[in-house]
């Protein structure tokens, strides 16, 4: 990654603030970039889990206008980047130059050591790592520039593919806020990720984006911690006849099922009693079919939804 300050008599360092990596640039928002931000500020699928949008042509014009006002301030609390496309081999159907999304990093004062990070991006993007690029850049920036304690981020529950992406970038899952943000008519639940620079490299080795299997008896008295849990975490029984099964699945937040009779299939795995399975927050996860009668023990790090 390279971080660039282009300096000039009637431009601030803050306002030119540019940083590059491999596939993008993250930029200074320009009037030039209205067209390819309404085009996707406008779309109700990728505006679904924001608190604005879908946006008219004004209410765009108007985005545009308050970031570029927000970049001669000096002192800064918002950070704000346009993501510009400086290499399109992973996505053809985007051009070199477009602008593919908004990237920012807000803090609560200028000289405050807490920051948050917060960003939208074209459908062409998803599920090409685009997001993860660019979170990955403003976090080191936030940790190496501006010397942040802590980096956080806040996510719609069912917002699976931004779940991965912090979690991919070095976030921990730290709390599950119910009926917490008046959104479109509707009140919903957030949840809240953050991480301190020091632990960003652990958080990552820790995340899982598939089941896995945990074989229990033998410990005789040791003990293992699995994971941290919060506030409204629950235990369930689930009792399955044979033949029964509980359906393809994304999850909002981490669970295990702990095998306590019979034996279930997950794909082409038959887990016996004294299994615990976890399957972890946002992924996909495959049915499971009860090969005989069995009871399950489903223990859910936070609160039901």
């Amino acid at each position: 990654m390279e971080v660039a300050l282009v300096t000039g008599n009637k431009v601030s360092e803050a306002e030119a603030l540019v940083i590059k990596t491999g596939r993008i640039l993250l930029r200074p928002h320009r009037l030039e970039d209205f067209d390819d931000i309404h085009a996707y500020s406008q779309d109700p699928e990728v505006v679904q889990y924001m608190q604005w949008g879908p946006n008219s042509e004004e209410q765009s014009r108007q985005f545009l206008a308050n970031t570029i006002a927000g970049q001669s301030i000096d002192q800064k609390q918002n950070y704000d980047f346009a993501v510009e496309l400086i290499d399109n081999s992973t996505m053809p159907e985007a051009r070199v130059g477009q602008t593919i999304g908004s990237i920012s990093l807000r803090l609560p004062k200028p000289d405050a050591k807490l920051g948050e990070i917060g960003y939208c991006y074209h459908k062409c993007t998803w599920g090409r790592g685009v997001a993860s690029e660019a979170a990955e850049a403003i976090m080191a920036f936030g940790f190496d520039k501006l010397k942040l304690h802590k980096i956080s981020a806040t996510c719609d529950p069912r917002n699976f593919g931004s779940a991965k992406v912090l979690q991919k970038i070095g976030m921990r899952l730290e709390g599950y806020l119910k009926n917490h943000i008046f959104m479109k008519g509707i009140w919903r639940d957030t949840l809240m990720f953050g991480t301190t620079k020091e632990a960003q490299a652990e958080n990552r080795k820790l995340y899982r984006n598939k089941q896995e299997i945990f074989v229990l008896g033998g410990m005789h008295g040791k003990k293992e911690a699995l994971t941290e849990t919060f506030g409204g975490g629950i235990v369930s029984r689930i009792k399955l006849s044979k033949g029964e099964e509980i359906a393809e699945r994304t999850e909002i937040l981490d669970e295990y099922y702990l095998v306590m009779e019979g034996a279930i299939k997950c794909g082409d795995k038959v887990h016996q009693a004294g299994t615990l399975v976890h399957t972890p927050l946002a992924v996909r996860q495959a049915s499971m079919h009860a090969e005989q009668d069995s009871v399950l023990l489903v223990y859910r790090l936070g609160p039901e939804s």
